[in-house]
């Protein structure tokens, strides 16, 4: 997301988008046109790109408790500015984008075209989900400040993850969206006058590993990888908590290789 879906947009584009699905709901499509962002304030106007995403339920049984995902996302067109930067931020920060560091980084790269391809898995089984993701950005003629023209460069990273709800509900998943929905509770978390707490609210936990690789030719922006241990706790379907441990790794050259660690707890409502 850091790198390649949202990196200075917040992941908006203007432009006009299409979807449907078949009848029986077991494969969605959309399609759009945009205006690349150069900023979250800025829209480049004589600038062009278009997108698409197919996703398919092979399997999908008992109301969705036991299902198989499987889709492919693109996003291809033409850059503002002829630049196209790729960077990433730690997993856990806080505080406006500016102020967080930044652990790999391309730097801004002359370019004519990029195109970015996205495969996706999900499978789910009862309580268990395992989800997995990918995604390869090629920028066409890249050249780095003061540098010759590379060619085409590829830029890649991914996550795969393991999640189990240890109160025995399943991921719910929208058919029409083509995508998981929100987590429902069996016993919803509240407080009565008198009576103090009741219900537990859904519990779980999980494991990720993800990496991103911004090395590519004579343009070396570093890469880095991670490991992500995480307990979410789910109040009702509009509240949670999540309480994760992150252990990154970085290698960029010019600076010393490390590992980041940290703790970050983070609370949600949504309506």
């Amino acid at each position: 997301m850091d790198a390649f879906y949202g990196p200075f947009d917040s992941g908006f584009a203007l432009g006009v988008a299409a979807r449907n699905h078949t009848d029986n709901e077991r494969v969605t499509w959309q399609y759009g046109a945009y205006r690349p962002a150069i900023n979250v304030f800025g829209v480049a106007l004589n600038k062009f790109e278009w997108g698409g995403r197919v996703t398919a339920l092979p399997v999908f049984e008992d109301d969705g408790r036991v299902l198989v995902h499987v889709g492919m996302g693109t996003l291809n067109g033409e850059l503002p500015q002829n630049q196209l930067r790729a960077r990433a931020r730690p997993l856990l920060r806080n505080g406006p984008g500016y102020a967080n560091p930044v652990l790999v980084d391309t730097g801004n790269l002359g370019g004519s075209r990029q195109y970015t391809l996205a495969p996706e898995f999900a499978a789910v089984y009862g309580p268990w989900t395992v989800q997995a993701e990918w995604a390869g950005q090629f920028l066409t003629q890249a050249t780095p400040a003061g540098g010759t023209n590379q060619g085409t460069v590829l830029y890649h990273g991914g996550y795969a993850e393991v999640l189990v709800f240890l109160t025995g509900e399943h991921q719910s998943y929208n058919r029409e969206d083509g995508a998981f929905g929100r987590v429902v509770p069996n016993q919803n978390l509240r407080s009565r006058r008198g009576e103090g707490f009741t219900g537990c609210g859904a519990w779980q936990a999980g494991v990720r590993f993800s990496y991103l690789d911004l090395n590519d030719k004579a343009i070396q922006g570093g890469t880095v990888y991670d490991w992500t241990v995480g307990l979410n706790w789910f109040w009702n379907p509009n509240m949670k908590v999540q309480l994760n441990y992150i252990l990154e790794r970085r290698d960029q050259p010019g600076v010393d290789p490390a590992w980041i660690s940290g703790v970050g707890v983070r609370g949600a409502y949504d309506f």
